[in-house]
């Protein structure tokens, strides 16, 4: 992703600096001291480390600057494919995926305002202006595409490399029986939250 970012950045914006680090160990260059205005995050929060996660985010963030975390849980709108896609996984696995578009309600969703995410950012004290934003969209995709996309998630990428092939050629092989496209009903979350103003006197970052 980072390669991909850098060459779409190369004459686009030429100004944008790629670093592939860790969150939770990356130092800003010694020639950058501004802290940022604005820290985002797309579907990844979850994976930095829960003791670091909200100091790192104060300390590279102004006072004032903003938090933006967001995921998006994915459905498929059709009952019926979805019921032959439990099945086609049903009879390769023991169990279905945690958090899977096989769901009308996705276990382990981090969607709502009493998810793990507001709960800790309310816990630490450091942010403020706490808000929770919910977009609804549409997408078709077509059997490769769905494919792809469970094929970026973690629970399949774990799975022992025959059994993920035979599950995601089940999954193809349903669609494919559904016309090749499946649509997608996508809830996008979005949190954001501002570090507390006034957390550091003006000047007094310590980034300055």
């Amino acid at each position: 992703m980072a390669a991909v970012l850098s060459r779409n950045c190369a004459t686009a914006a030429p100004e944008v600096t790629v670093v592939p680090q860790d969150f939770e160990t990356w130092e800003r260059a010694p020639d950058h001291h501004r802290p940022f205005d604005l820290l985002l995050s797309a579907q990844a929060w979850h994976w930095t480390d829960p003791e670091v996660r909200w100091s790192k985010a104060k300390q590279v963030l102004r006072a004032g600057g903003t938090l933006a975390l967001f995921w998006n849980d994915w459905y498929v709108s059709d009952d019926d494919l979805r019921h032959e896609l439990i099945a086609a996984h049903e009879h390769r696995l023991p169990e279905l995926p945690p958090h899977s578009i096989l769901e009308k309600v996705p276990r382990g969703s981090v969607m709502g305002p009493d998810s793990w995410v507001p709960r800790e950012l309310l816990a630490d004290g450091g942010f403020t202006d706490l808000t929770y934003l919910q977009y609804p969209t549409a997408h078709h995709r077509s059997t490769s595409g769905l494919v792809d996309v469970l094929s970026s998630l973690s629970f399949y990428r774990l799975l022992p490399e025959a059994t993920r092939e035979a599950v995601l050629a089940d999954v193809a092989g349903a669609v494919d029986a559904y016309g090749g496209s499946v649509r997608l009903d996508t809830r996008t979350g979005l949190f954001l939250a501002r570090t507390a103003s006034g957390r550091y006197p003006e000047g007094n970052h310590p980034s300055d």
